[in-house]
This record gives structure tokens, C-alpha cells and sequence, in this order.
């Protein structure tokens, strides 16, 4: 494994961390789709989280440039990923990776020189798609052995087999 090394029954315990990311990102997703919390702070509240959801998952995917021994990735569970996954990412995700790190995780002077919010919308949708489709190829690479019970479940209801 890249990382920590630790045993295979940790890193099938730990798959359940990574269960609950995809879970809060699918349902903030859909929350933010139905548009009962409009433009408010509720509203902000409900989209910084499925940001830092989407930043989280990415960033497991990706190998981020700045890993600590400590991070999950997505080639602890599956050898096959590195070379598998695309090399470039979709136009939303790489518009994710750069904006979150600047306009919702740090306080930056980015910001000064950012459009006000209003002004410049998250395509949670098109987000949200982009990463149903890594995630479910990174799955696809993934064999069951590595996974808790709830990731394999979550596998065989999105129709993905091993």
C-alpha cells in the first residue's frame, strides 16, 4: 500500500470512513437539487459541505500533491487505479480542486479578486455527476475483499461489479 502501511482488516474498517463521504456527497447533492433550502445561510451551509465532500473524495482519488502518511487513497484499495484513472480531470473537478482550497476551505486574498458568489456558481450538478462517474470506475477496480459490508453494498446497489 502507498501510505501508512497498515493490515487489510484496517483498511476494510476504514472503507466505512469512505463509505461516508460518498453518502454525505450523493445526499448533498440531492438536497441542494431540490432547492428547499433556496439562498440562504442554511442554503451556503448545505453547499460548503457537499464542496468539502467532493474536495475529500478527490483528493482520495487523486493522490493530493500535499498527502500526509495518514491519508487514505484510492491505490491503497485497488493497485489498478494509478494507472486507470483519467490522467486529466473533468473541467468541473479541476474548477472544484481550484476553488475550494481558495474560496471555501482557507481565508485567502484570493478572494479580493474572486467574483462575488452570485456571480460565480457552483455547477453542483455537473459536479456531482463527474464524480458519480470516477467514483463508480474506481469501484469497479476495487475487489469486494477490500471493502466493509456497506462499501459492497453501495457497489451492488449502483449496479457495479468487481
Amino acid at each position: 500500500m502507498a501510505g501508512t502501511q497498515i493490515g487489510w482488516d484496517d483498511l476494510r474498517k476504514a472503507s466505512g470512513d469512505l463509505h461516508y463521504e460518498i453518502i454525505m456527497f450523493h445526499a448533498m447533492a440531492e438536497v441542494l437539487h431540490s432547492g428547499v433550502a433556496g439562498k440562504s445561510l442554511l442554503g451556503n451551509a448545505l453547499l460548503e459541505s457537499f464542496l468539502m465532500h467532493a474536495r475529500a473524495l478527490l483528493d482520495f482519488l487523486y493522490d493530493k500533491k500535499s498527502k500526509k502518511d495518514d491519508d487514505m487513497i484510492a491505490s491503497d484499495y485497488s493497485k489498478q487505479w494509478a494507472a486507470a484513472r483519467p490522467q486529466k480531470l473533468a473541467p468541473e473537478l479541476d474548477e472544484l480542486n481550484r476553488r475550494v482550497g481558495k474560496e471555501v476551505a482557507h481565508l485567502t486574498y484570493t478572494r479580493l479578486r474572486t467574483p462575488e458568489p452570485r456571480d460565480r456558481p457552483w455547477h453542483f450538478l455537473a459536479i456531482a455527476k463527474e464524480m458519480r462517474d470516477l467514483l463508480d470506475e474506481f469501484l469497479r477496480k476495487v475487489p469486494d475483499e477490500n471493502l466493509c459490508t456497506k462499501m459492497i453494498k453501495y457497489k451492488r446497489q449502483r449496479g457495479i461489479v468487481s
